[in-house]
């Protein structure tokens, strides 16, 4: 796929979850050039830099709250949960990648606005707050809001692979871990992988078909004979599987 496809697909994947209810807001992707080609990424992604993504640590509250609050997602999604998307790309060659889920730290009530950023803030202090008093006060009933819930990240990123860091990797509770994936993602096996795992009653759902269904391409594997040995994340498809009749 040319970068021009790769950006269309994800914006029509981030207006589909805003058109289905899914999103609260999202942030259309454009295209820059960087020292491999051409990245798709959301436009706040712009201005960071190399190297790493984030000082802040990994799967903190403070790394939520400052994504949140500088937009650093292509949707929000209406309970809190947010995702990245990106994409390198070298003439139609997919040479990196970034797909992030990231689940709120907090369960928002059903109808709370998302985007009143300074209610968000107010809610998950109160309930830190709140959590703490509990604790204190061995009231286990009290603070069951709060939830221990680790970002998601498959990156894929051939060119600073090594002996220790597989090409394509799953950062998961710690930015230093990285369990390797047999192969790049497509956005499809993203799309299916969290909505079928984190929100099953919505990708049973048929109404929001048109959100949770993306093209699966199998891309060429990446994952070395020592990484195979190890625990690994791996899908043996050949060909994409067949669509759902209704």
């Amino acid at each position: 796929m040319t970068a021009s496809e790769i950006r269309t697909e994800i914006s029509n994947f981030g207006v589909a979850l805003l058109r289905s209810g899914l999103a609260a807001t999202i942030n259309l992707p454009i295209i820059t050039e960087n020292n491999r080609g051409v990245r798709i990424t959301w436009p706040a992604a712009v201005n960071q830099g190399s190297g790493r993504f984030s000082d802040l640590p990994f799967a903190s509250i403070t790394e939520y709250r400052s994504s949140i609050l500088q937009n650093h997602y292509v949707a929000l999604l209406k309970d809190g949960a947010f995702l990245q998307i990106s994409a390198d790309v070298a003439g139609e060659d997919l040479v990196g990648h970034r797909y992030c889920y990231y689940p709120c730290p907090v369960l928002l009530p059903a109808e709370f606005d998302v985007l009143d950023f300074d209610s968000l803030d107010l809610y998950l202090m109160d309930e830190l707050d709140e959590h703490v008093r509990a604790i204190e006060n061995k009231r286990p009933r009290f603070g069951e809001q709060l939830r221990m819930r680790s970002p998601l990240r498959f990156d894929f990123a051939p060119h600073a692979a090594t002996q220790i860091e597989p090409a394509c990797h799953l950062h998961l509770s710690n930015h230093d871990t990285r369990i390797p994936v047999h192969a790049p993602l497509s956005l499809g096996d993203f799309v299916q992988f969290v909505f079928r795992n984190f929100y099953p009653q919505i990708w049973e759902d048929e109404s929001y078909r048109e959100a949770t269904r993306w093209p699966v391409r199998v891309r060429n594997r990446t994952i070395t004979e020592d990484e195979e040995v190890r625990f690994h994340i791996n899908c043996r498809r050949t060909i994409a599987p067949p669509e759902r009749t209704t």
